[in-house]
């Protein structure tokens, strides 16, 4: 697999392939989309990699699931992504011919009880900031930022929350040492291993907008299957963005 972005298999116009033509053509896509999603898990042992991953985390903070953010980081690196109607809501067009990134969407199925049941997965389509123009109507000077850090906080107030979070742990806060240090030091007494540690704080550095955010290792596997990448990945999400909450609401601004 190259190291830039990739991008799936064209899908076929509709209007014009048979509906034997379309019904093969989804099952290519399908095939390359698990196929990309094992190499993509798998490449998380890699420093690059797994820090693209990390920053993909970080600025889709409603994407729980590694898989779907692994896909993402390959498919368009360093990009912030929504659906083609979210990037609408937000006052933006994708352009015309754009091809689509593809993830993976839930198949849920209402039963009687109205209690949903999950019955599989299928395949959905996003698009990146840089696919997209302001759309029509849209003032010139409006949206033409790609979205930032998703909880961005001032440097006086996260060293509030610092002093605060750390101040609960019986920790002092050592401003020298600076804010990933003590996102560090709140996730190991969390009970993760240094090198999750640090990698779950620079995850929510990331998401507080802290401009240094650190050093992150990627997991050590002992196989390198991608079940046990992926629980480690997993594993750094859910601390991440527990621990970026967390400094989140404490950072209030000083009197």
């Amino acid at each position: 697999m190259p190291e830039t972005a990739i991008r799936p298999p064209k899908p076929l116009n509709r209007r014009t392939a048979s509906p034997e033509q379309i019904t093969a053509a989804r099952k290519v896509r399908r095939r390359w989309l698990a196929d990309v999603a094992d190499w993509a898990i798998g490449s998380l042992t890699q420093p690059d990699a797994w820090r693209s991953f990390l920053w993909t985390a970080a600025m889709h903070p409603n994407r729980p699931r590694v898989t779907n953010l692994a896909l993402i980081a390959v498919q368009a690196p360093g990009e912030v992504t929504r659906t083609y109607r979210q990037w609408r809501a937000e006052g933006r067009q994708v352009r015309r011919g754009e091809p689509g990134l593809l993830i993976y969407t839930s198949v849920i199925k209402e039963e009687d009880d109205n209690d949903p049941e999950l019955r599989g997965f299928s395949t959905g389509t996003l698009f990146a900031y840089g696919q997209t123009d302001p759309a029509d109507g849209t003032p010139a000077d409006a949206q033409q930022a790609p979205p930032g850090p998703p909880s961005p906080r001032t440097a006086d107030e996260l060293h509030a929350a610092a002093t605060v979070a750390l101040h609960t742990l019986e920790m002092r806060y050592n401003r020298a040492q600076g804010i990933p240090a003590a996102l560090t030091a709140a996730a190991a007494a969390r009970g993760l291993s240094p090198d999750d540690a640090a990698s779950a704080a620079y995850l929510a550095a990331l998401t507080l907008g802290v401009p240094d955010p650190g050093t992150a290792p990627p997991p050590q596997a002992q196989t390198g299957e991608p079940d046990e990448v992926r629980d480690a990945a997993q594993r750094v999400i859910d601390h991440g963005r527990a621990l970026a909450e967390q400094f989140a609401a404490l950072a209030l601004p000083p009197f």
